[in-house]
């Protein structure tokens, strides 16, 4: 019987994919380091996610964009 506890992964897009599998051959103590490592991971993509929001709120708040006369000829 084969356990697989780490997982990685590129994909064609060039991300990089990382799954962590909590066995149950781990202890409990093991394992709650794990998922509080999951919900780290979470909140940091939550603070990517919020930094995002801010910076196109402020593009907006901003206005559209300045308008320039362009001389064809």
């Amino acid at each position: 019987m084969q356990c697989k506890y780490f997982d990685a992964e590129h994909t064609d897009e060039g991300d990089y994919v990382f799954r962590v599998h909590a066995p149950r051959i781990l202890s409990d103590e093991a394992r709650g380091h794990l998922l509080d490592a999951r919900k780290d991971a979470l909140m940091a993509m939550r603070h990517v996610i919020d930094a995002a929001l801010s910076a196109t709120e402020r593009r907006e708040d901003d206005g559209p964009g300045r308008r320039q006369k362009v001389d064809i000829e």
